[in-house]
């Protein structure tokens, strides 16, 4: 078996059943300064090499569930027949402290590789963001100091406006234009006029991303997916080859290969997204 595809077949487990860390493992500093606790549950990201991370969640122990192992101190990823080497990604600095302090912007940034997220939504009270432009020029001076990140990604809340609020974001764009050299990218839902997506790319925009699934399952939101699809079109004649992605919700194989080779004719780049509560589905794989 190639050692892609060994990664591969941990990956999915990881991604489908969490992983079983014993307590005697947890407890070893470099892997318990990389277990990360939020509201619901507690997470760990492993670095199977470089640029190829995975995060996952921490459940309890089972038959042929991912579990992490010592090998003559070295920390194994074993998986029913496979087992392979791993790191645990420590918990960068800077989320260190926010989580710690557990003030506002904790609740809305996050690291995903080498990606710092920022979850953005639109308020009336002070009209805006949900973060001011000065913590959020700081939050990402502190990641790229550490050097844990070299992309920003904007991911604003779905809102019933017409343009989404998209122009609440101009002077994050650029303030982060002028105070660092990275790309940007933006997730959200497109406006309901999708000529407005050449606003998006003129304002400086690098990457976009319309996810098709993986959000709440409302009724409304899953109406719009047919505009989605429009709009994700529309991007790929704006955006540079490649930069236009979305989002589909990890499922049965077949199924999600269909809908990958659709989405790779028409230049758009599919992501998979961990559902909620994976390790409670019934999906059969």
């Amino acid at each position: 078996m190639y050692l892609s595809q060994t990664y591969g077949l941990l990956k999915h487990g990881l991604m489908q059943k969490g992983v079983y860390i014993p307590s005697e493992v947890a407890s070893r500093n470099d892997i318990a300064e990389g277990i990360v606790s939020l509201d619901s549950r507690k997470e760990i990201t492993f670095a199977f090499c470089e640029d190829f991370f995975v995060k996952t969640f921490l459940s309890p122990e089972t038959q042929n569930g991912p579990k992490i192992q010592l090998h003559d101190g070295q920390i194994m990823l074993r998986s029913e027949k496979i087992m392979a080497e791993v790191d645990v990604v420590p918990l960068p600095r800077f989320l260190k402290d926010h989580l710690k302090n557990r003030n506002p912007v904790s609740h809305n940034i996050q690291l995903d590789g080498n990606c710092l997220n920022l979850f953005l939504r639109s308020v009336s009270k002070p009209p805006g963001l949900n973060m001011e432009l000065k913590d959020i020029l700081s939050v990402i001076q502190s990641a790229f100091e550490e050097g844990v990140a070299d992309l920003v990604q904007l991911n604003m809340d779905y809102n019933e406006k017409p343009d989404r609020d998209f122009s609440k974001l101009d002077p994050v764009i650029k303030g982060i234009r002028k105070s660092f050299r990275t790309f940007i990218s933006l997730r959200g839902f497109p406006p309901d006029n999708i000529r407005e997506i050449d606003g998006l790319y003129a304002s400086g925009i690098d990457l976009i991303n319309f996810p098709l699934e993986g959000f709440a399952r409302s009724e409304k939101l899953v109406a719009l997916q047919p505009r989605i699809r429009d709009a994700l079109k529309y991007a790929v004649g704006v955006f540079p080859q490649g930069a236009v992605s979305t989002e589909l919700e990890l499922g049965p194989t077949d199924q999600l290969k269909e809908k990958i080779d659709q989405l790779g004719e028409l230049g758009i780049a599919p992501h998979i997204k961990l559902p909620e509560k994976l390790e409670n589905s019934k999906v059969d794989f």
